[in-house]
């Protein structure tokens, strides 16, 4: 007997594989969206209120750092207090590149969703860029030389002038 449905075998192996290939691309393609979705959807619900926390957060630090840099006198009662100072300029120092690239940041061409995070950012460097100046020319005048030749208040007096006009009586350890 003669079939006229004949089946091949090969035929149908391929157009279950294109199928099967195709469901998988569907389901990939869906699976895809559906994860960059849900993805969005905890961005949204959960990254955006920690966003907005965040730059309340570093704005209401540089309210109270504003203040603090304001009353704050730098003087020195000891030589750790010194080391302190020359330890937070260090640190700032190494810092100041990064804060200097994000003072420069454009809000106008971030992202709407984080303009005042990075506004706030933006801010709080500028504010620490001014305080690294304010601490570098607090260490200024200690630099200078303080034994000028001329000075107002007292003459400047090499060591062997002092050598040569001393107490002869005292005994020297020399």
């Amino acid at each position: 007997m003669l079939s006229l449905n004949t089946y091949n075998p090969f035929e149908t192996s391929l157009d279950n594989a294109k199928v099967v290939v195709s469901l998988n691309w569907l389901y990939q393609t869906v699976r895809k969206y559906v994860s960059k979705l849900s993805l969005m959807a905890l961005v949204i619900l959960l990254g955006l209120p920690f966003l907005f926390l965040a730059g309340l957060w570093l704005q209401l630090k540089r309210r109270g750092f504003q203040k603090h840099m304001r009353i704050n006198k730098v003087e020195f009662n000891n030589a750790d207090e010194y080391l302190n100072l020359k330890r937070t300029i260090k640190h700032l120092s190494s810092l100041k590149p990064v804060l200097t690239a994000v003072a420069k940041y454009k809000i106008s061409k971030s992202p709407l969703l984080f303009r005042y995070t990075i506004l706030q950012m933006k801010r709080m460097s500028s504010t620490l860029l001014t305080y690294h100046g304010w601490l570098n020319s607090r260490l200024v005048p200690l630099n200078e030389d303080l034994h000028k030749e001329n000075g107002k208040v007292f003459r400047f007096v090499s060591e062997r002038e002092l050598w040569k006009h001393r107490n002869k009586a005292y005994k020297y350890w020399m």
